[in-house]
Protein backbone atom coordinates (compact mmCIF):
# COMPACT_ATOMS: atom_id res chain seq x y z
CA UNK A 1 0.00 0.00 0.00
CA UNK A 2 2.67 2.65 0.80
CA UNK A 3 4.36 2.06 -2.50
CA UNK A 4 1.17 2.50 -4.40
CA UNK A 5 0.23 5.57 -2.41
CA UNK A 6 3.97 7.30 -2.75
CA UNK A 7 3.95 6.64 -6.29
CA UNK A 8 0.68 8.12 -7.13
CA UNK A 9 1.80 11.10 -4.43
CA UNK A 10 4.76 11.87 -6.29
CA UNK A 11 2.83 11.58 -10.01
CA UNK A 12 0.26 13.57 -8.63
CA UNK A 13 0.79 15.95 -5.58
CA UNK A 14 -0.61 19.56 -5.94
CA UNK A 15 2.45 22.37 -6.42
CA UNK A 16 2.08 24.06 -3.18
CA UNK A 17 4.51 26.43 -1.71
CA UNK A 18 5.06 24.82 1.47
CA UNK A 19 6.65 21.25 -0.15
CA UNK A 20 9.22 23.04 -1.37
CA UNK A 21 11.21 23.20 1.53
CA UNK A 22 12.07 20.92 4.76
CA UNK A 23 12.64 23.89 6.94
CA UNK A 24 10.98 22.86 10.27
CA UNK A 25 10.01 26.23 10.59
CA UNK A 26 8.45 26.75 7.54
CA UNK A 27 6.82 23.03 7.94
CA UNK A 28 4.96 24.10 10.81
CA UNK A 29 4.01 27.99 9.73
CA UNK A 30 2.27 25.86 6.97
CA UNK A 31 0.88 23.28 9.35
CA UNK A 32 -0.73 26.23 11.35
CA UNK A 33 -2.60 28.11 8.85
CA UNK A 34 -4.04 25.23 7.52
CA UNK A 35 -5.80 24.02 10.27
CA UNK A 36 -9.47 24.48 9.44
CA UNK A 37 -8.47 26.61 6.42
CA UNK A 38 -8.42 26.02 2.59
CA UNK A 39 -5.20 25.52 1.14
CA UNK A 40 -6.20 28.24 -2.03
CA UNK A 41 -6.75 30.99 1.19
CA UNK A 42 -3.66 29.53 3.04
CA UNK A 43 -1.01 30.29 -0.19
CA UNK A 44 -0.52 34.00 -0.29
CA UNK A 45 -0.72 34.23 4.07
CA UNK A 46 2.16 31.96 3.72
CA UNK A 47 4.13 33.75 1.34
CA UNK A 48 3.55 36.99 2.54
CA UNK A 49 4.49 35.48 6.63
CA UNK A 50 7.66 33.64 5.35
CA UNK A 51 8.71 37.22 3.90
CA UNK A 52 7.84 39.41 6.70
CA UNK A 53 9.58 36.99 9.49
CA UNK A 54 11.53 34.26 7.85
CA UNK A 55 13.27 32.32 10.68
CA UNK A 56 11.92 31.48 14.06
CA UNK A 57 13.65 34.00 15.73
CA UNK A 58 12.37 36.17 13.41
CA UNK A 59 9.11 35.54 14.70
CA UNK A 60 10.08 35.43 18.37
CA UNK A 61 11.13 39.30 18.11
CA UNK A 62 8.08 40.27 16.19
CA UNK A 63 5.28 42.86 17.07
CA UNK A 64 2.33 40.99 18.61
CA UNK A 65 0.26 43.70 16.70
CA UNK A 66 2.06 43.12 13.24
CA UNK A 67 1.63 39.49 13.71
CA UNK A 68 -2.05 39.91 13.90
CA UNK A 69 -2.61 42.03 11.34
CA UNK A 70 -0.59 39.98 9.13
CA UNK A 71 -3.27 37.11 10.41
CA UNK A 72 -6.45 39.18 9.33
CA UNK A 73 -8.45 36.96 7.51
CA UNK A 74 -7.17 33.69 8.56
CA UNK A 75 -9.61 33.24 11.33
CA UNK A 76 -8.97 31.23 14.79
CA UNK A 77 -6.59 34.15 15.70
CA UNK A 78 -5.80 31.62 19.11
CA UNK A 79 -3.26 29.97 16.30
CA UNK A 80 -1.11 32.51 15.70
CA UNK A 81 -0.97 33.86 19.88
CA UNK A 82 0.27 30.34 20.25
CA UNK A 83 2.60 30.88 17.79
CA UNK A 84 4.28 33.49 19.26
CA UNK A 85 5.16 31.84 22.54
CA UNK A 86 5.86 28.49 20.48
CA UNK A 87 8.80 31.02 18.64
CA UNK A 88 9.60 32.30 22.02
CA UNK A 89 10.29 28.70 23.93
CA UNK A 90 12.10 27.68 20.55
CA UNK A 91 14.76 30.55 20.12
CA UNK A 92 14.81 30.73 24.05
CA UNK A 93 15.48 27.66 25.28
CA UNK A 94 16.34 25.10 22.24
CA UNK A 95 18.58 28.15 20.26
CA UNK A 96 16.42 28.74 17.50
CA UNK A 97 16.41 24.54 16.69
CA UNK A 98 12.71 22.94 16.60
CA UNK A 99 13.34 19.45 18.51
CA UNK A 100 13.73 16.88 15.84
CA UNK A 101 11.16 14.15 18.34
CA UNK A 102 7.76 13.80 18.38
CA UNK A 103 7.96 14.45 21.88
CA UNK A 104 10.18 17.88 22.16
CA UNK A 105 7.88 19.15 19.45
CA UNK A 106 4.98 17.92 21.35
CA UNK A 107 6.21 20.41 24.65
CA UNK A 108 5.88 23.10 22.82
CA UNK A 109 3.35 25.50 23.04
CA UNK A 110 0.28 24.98 20.17
CA UNK A 111 1.97 21.84 18.62
CA UNK A 112 -0.43 18.84 19.85
CA UNK A 113 -0.25 15.50 18.27
CA UNK A 114 -1.01 16.37 14.87
CA UNK A 115 1.15 18.95 14.35
CA UNK A 116 4.06 17.74 16.25
CA UNK A 117 3.73 14.40 14.10
CA UNK A 118 3.61 16.49 10.67
CA UNK A 119 6.51 18.27 11.45
CA UNK A 120 8.27 15.70 12.86
CA UNK A 121 7.61 13.14 9.88
CA UNK A 122 7.83 16.02 7.03
CA UNK A 123 11.11 17.91 8.65
CA UNK A 124 13.39 15.44 10.52
CA UNK A 125 11.97 12.24 8.23
CA UNK A 126 10.44 10.80 11.72
CA UNK A 127 8.00 7.73 10.86
CA UNK A 128 5.63 9.39 12.97
CA UNK A 129 1.95 9.55 12.35
CA UNK A 130 -0.18 13.14 11.83
CA UNK A 131 -3.55 12.09 11.81
CA UNK A 132 -5.95 14.63 10.52
CA UNK A 133 -9.70 15.12 9.35
CA UNK A 134 -8.52 13.72 5.76
CA UNK A 135 -6.28 10.97 7.21
CA UNK A 136 -9.40 9.78 9.61
CA UNK A 137 -11.83 9.61 6.52
CA UNK A 138 -8.77 7.68 4.49
CA UNK A 139 -8.13 4.80 7.21
CA UNK A 140 -11.46 4.35 8.66
CA UNK A 141 -12.25 3.27 5.00
CA UNK A 142 -9.36 1.65 4.37
CA UNK A 143 -9.98 -0.50 7.08
CA UNK A 144 -13.58 -0.23 7.91
CA UNK A 145 -13.53 1.34 11.05
CA UNK A 146 -17.21 1.97 12.00
CA UNK A 147 -18.66 4.74 14.23
CA UNK A 148 -17.55 7.72 15.85
CA UNK A 149 -13.46 8.28 14.67
CA UNK A 150 -13.12 11.30 16.42
CA UNK A 151 -13.02 10.28 19.68
CA UNK A 152 -13.26 7.26 21.89
CA UNK A 153 -12.45 3.86 20.64
CA UNK A 154 -12.54 4.58 16.46
CA UNK A 155 -10.20 7.25 17.07
CA UNK A 156 -8.19 5.34 19.03
CA UNK A 157 -8.44 2.60 15.70
CA UNK A 158 -7.30 5.50 13.20
CA UNK A 159 -4.77 6.12 15.08
CA UNK A 160 -3.19 2.61 16.11
CA UNK A 161 -3.73 2.21 11.95
CA UNK A 162 -1.57 5.09 11.25
CA UNK A 163 1.56 4.79 13.84
CA UNK A 164 1.35 1.22 12.31
CA UNK A 165 1.50 2.17 9.08
CA UNK A 166 4.16 5.02 9.37
CA UNK A 167 6.16 2.85 11.10
CA UNK A 168 6.18 0.21 8.89
CA UNK A 169 8.89 -1.25 6.89
CA UNK A 170 8.76 0.31 3.76
CA UNK A 171 8.40 -1.91 0.16
CA UNK A 172 10.86 -0.02 -1.57
CA UNK A 173 13.64 1.33 0.74
CA UNK A 174 15.53 3.52 -1.78
CA UNK A 175 12.23 5.66 -2.54
CA UNK A 176 10.56 5.74 1.01
CA UNK A 177 10.33 8.81 2.88
CA UNK A 178 8.13 9.46 6.12
CA UNK A 179 7.38 12.95 5.19
CA UNK A 180 5.93 11.86 1.85
CA UNK A 181 3.77 9.52 2.87
CA UNK A 182 2.16 11.85 5.72
CA UNK A 183 1.27 14.31 3.00
CA UNK A 184 0.40 11.83 0.31
CA UNK A 185 -2.27 10.34 2.97
CA UNK A 186 -3.42 13.91 3.32
CA UNK A 187 -3.33 14.42 -0.31
CA UNK A 188 -5.42 11.11 -0.90
CA UNK A 189 -8.08 12.24 1.67
CA UNK A 190 -7.84 16.22 -0.14
CA UNK A 191 -7.74 15.25 -3.94
CA UNK A 192 -9.81 11.35 -4.10
CA UNK A 193 -10.94 10.33 -0.95
CA UNK A 194 -13.51 13.08 -0.26
CA UNK A 195 -15.93 13.22 2.45
CA UNK A 196 -18.81 13.33 -0.27
CA UNK A 197 -18.63 11.22 -3.70
CA UNK A 198 -14.85 9.50 -3.20
CA UNK A 199 -13.46 8.74 -6.38
CA UNK A 200 -12.84 4.98 -5.81
CA UNK A 201 -12.02 4.53 -9.31
CA UNK A 202 -8.83 6.94 -8.91
CA UNK A 203 -7.79 5.78 -5.79
CA UNK A 204 -4.07 4.25 -5.58
CA UNK A 205 -4.93 1.87 -2.94
CA UNK A 206 -8.29 0.61 -3.94
CA UNK A 207 -7.33 -2.92 -3.63
CA UNK A 208 -6.70 -2.44 0.42
CA UNK A 209 -9.84 -0.53 1.08
CA UNK A 210 -12.50 -2.75 2.64
CA UNK A 211 -15.16 0.35 2.45
CA UNK A 212 -14.79 0.50 -1.57
CA UNK A 213 -14.88 -3.46 -1.26
CA UNK A 214 -18.41 -3.87 0.59
CA UNK A 215 -20.32 -0.71 -1.14
CA UNK A 216 -19.68 1.61 1.62
CA UNK A 217 -17.41 4.34 1.08
CA UNK A 218 -19.88 6.53 0.99
CA UNK A 219 -21.45 5.80 4.55
CA UNK A 220 -18.06 5.51 6.60
CA UNK A 221 -16.80 7.21 8.43
CA UNK A 222 -20.28 8.30 9.18
CA UNK A 223 -21.17 11.94 9.17
CA UNK A 224 -20.75 14.13 12.60
CA UNK A 225 -23.56 15.84 14.72
CA UNK A 226 -22.58 19.19 14.69
CA UNK A 227 -22.58 20.93 17.71
CA UNK A 228 -25.09 23.28 18.54
CA UNK A 229 -23.71 27.02 18.40
CA UNK A 230 -24.21 29.66 21.37
CA UNK A 231 -26.04 32.65 19.83
CA UNK A 232 -24.85 35.75 21.17
CA UNK A 233 -26.69 39.20 20.53
CA UNK A 234 -24.57 42.18 20.35
CA UNK A 235 -24.50 46.06 19.85
CA UNK A 236 -21.99 48.18 17.65
CA UNK A 237 -21.81 52.09 16.61
CA UNK A 238 -19.72 53.02 13.27
CA UNK A 239 -18.22 56.36 14.43
CA UNK A 240 -16.71 58.55 11.84
CA UNK A 241 -14.70 61.77 11.72
CA UNK A 242 -13.05 62.50 8.16
CA UNK A 243 -11.81 58.91 6.86
CA UNK A 244 -11.11 58.00 10.54
CA UNK A 245 -12.73 55.55 11.92
CA UNK A 246 -13.15 54.74 15.82
CA UNK A 247 -12.21 51.56 17.04
CA UNK A 248 -11.08 49.53 20.41
CA UNK A 249 -8.75 46.53 20.66
CA UNK A 250 -10.40 43.67 22.85
CA UNK A 251 -9.36 42.76 26.09
CA UNK A 252 -7.25 39.35 25.90
CA UNK A 253 -9.61 36.06 26.20
CA UNK A 254 -12.94 35.65 24.95
CA UNK A 255 -14.78 36.63 21.95
CA UNK A 256 -12.28 38.53 19.66
CA UNK A 257 -9.45 39.04 21.45
CA UNK A 258 -6.75 41.59 21.37
CA UNK A 259 -8.49 42.50 18.08
CA UNK A 260 -9.66 45.80 16.62
CA UNK A 261 -13.56 46.07 16.60
CA UNK A 262 -15.96 48.83 16.86
CA UNK A 263 -17.49 49.72 20.11
CA UNK A 264 -19.11 47.05 21.02
CA UNK A 265 -22.10 45.93 23.42
CA UNK A 266 -23.44 43.06 24.89
CA UNK A 267 -27.12 42.59 23.63
CA UNK A 268 -29.69 44.09 21.69
CA UNK A 269 -29.63 47.44 22.77
CA UNK A 270 -32.17 50.52 21.89
CA UNK A 271 -31.32 54.33 21.15
CA UNK A 272 -31.22 55.31 24.76
CA UNK A 273 -29.67 52.11 26.43
CA UNK A 274 -26.52 52.28 23.59
CA UNK A 275 -26.37 56.03 24.46
CA UNK A 276 -26.17 55.71 27.77
CA UNK A 277 -23.90 52.35 27.65
CA UNK A 278 -21.07 54.77 25.37
CA UNK A 279 -21.41 57.31 27.99
CA UNK A 280 -20.27 54.88 31.21
CA UNK A 281 -17.73 52.91 29.43
CA UNK A 282 -16.19 55.35 26.65
CA UNK A 283 -17.43 58.51 28.29
CA UNK A 284 -18.74 60.56 25.40
CA UNK A 285 -22.01 60.92 23.79
CA UNK A 286 -23.35 59.53 20.38
CA UNK A 287 -24.94 62.41 18.23
CA UNK A 288 -26.72 61.30 15.15
CA UNK A 289 -27.54 57.75 16.42
CA UNK A 290 -28.76 56.18 13.72
CA UNK A 291 -29.72 51.91 13.00
CA UNK A 292 -28.66 51.32 10.23
CA UNK A 293 -28.30 46.78 9.55
CA UNK A 294 -28.03 43.60 11.69
CA UNK A 295 -24.77 41.99 10.79
CA UNK A 296 -24.60 37.77 11.14
CA UNK A 297 -21.11 36.77 12.52
CA UNK A 298 -20.51 32.94 12.27
CA UNK A 299 -17.73 31.26 14.71
CA UNK A 300 -16.84 27.60 15.37
CA UNK A 301 -19.12 27.65 18.33
CA UNK A 302 -20.54 30.97 18.40
CA UNK A 303 -23.45 32.82 16.45
CA UNK A 304 -23.12 36.49 16.72
CA UNK A 305 -26.02 38.81 15.36
CA UNK A 306 -24.86 42.34 15.58
CA UNK A 307 -27.29 45.09 15.82
CA UNK A 308 -25.15 47.98 13.77
CA UNK A 309 -25.82 51.99 14.32
CA UNK A 310 -23.97 54.78 13.10
CA UNK A 311 -23.33 57.87 15.24
CA UNK A 312 -21.21 60.84 15.05
CA UNK A 313 -18.77 62.46 17.97
CA UNK A 314 -18.46 65.92 18.85
CA UNK A 315 -14.94 67.61 17.78
CA UNK A 316 -13.98 67.93 21.21
CA UNK A 317 -14.78 64.34 22.11
CA UNK A 318 -11.88 61.83 23.56
CA UNK A 319 -13.01 58.06 24.15
CA UNK A 320 -11.79 56.49 26.81
CA UNK A 321 -10.66 52.64 25.33
CA UNK A 322 -11.16 53.90 21.86
CA UNK A 323 -8.72 55.89 18.88
CA UNK A 324 -9.55 56.79 15.62
CA UNK A 325 -7.64 55.40 12.72
CA UNK A 326 -6.86 55.75 9.42
CA UNK A 327 -7.32 53.96 6.29
CA UNK A 328 -3.77 53.18 6.34
CA UNK A 329 -3.76 52.02 10.08
CA UNK A 330 -6.12 49.73 9.57
CA UNK A 331 -3.72 47.58 7.59
CA UNK A 332 -1.34 47.45 10.36
CA UNK A 333 -4.24 46.06 12.84
CA UNK A 334 -5.45 42.89 13.21
CA UNK A 335 -8.99 42.84 12.05
CA UNK A 336 -11.80 40.24 12.20
CA UNK A 337 -13.86 39.73 9.14
CA UNK A 338 -16.60 41.08 11.89
CA UNK A 339 -14.92 44.49 12.00
CA UNK A 340 -14.39 44.51 8.28
CA UNK A 341 -18.15 43.94 7.19
CA UNK A 342 -19.01 46.75 10.09
CA UNK A 343 -17.08 48.85 8.09
CA UNK A 344 -19.44 48.29 5.20
CA UNK A 345 -22.19 49.96 7.46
Amino acid sequence: MKRELLRWYRAHRRDLPWRATRDPYAVWVSEIMLQQTRVDTVRPYYERFLGEWPTVEALAAADPERVRARWSGLGYYRRAALMLRAAGVVTQEHGGRFPDQVEGLAALPGFGAYTAGAVASIAFDRPAPAVDGNVIRVLSRIALIEGDTSRGSGRAAVEALATELAQAAPADPQTHDPGDFTQALMELGALICTPKKPRCEDCPVRASCRARAEGRADEIPPPRARPKKTAVKMTGVLVRRGEHVLLGQREQGGLFAELWVVPLFEGTLGRERLRTAMKERHGVALLKLAATRTIKHVLTHREIEVSMWTAVLSAAAKPKGLRFVSAAQLAELGLPAFTRRALET
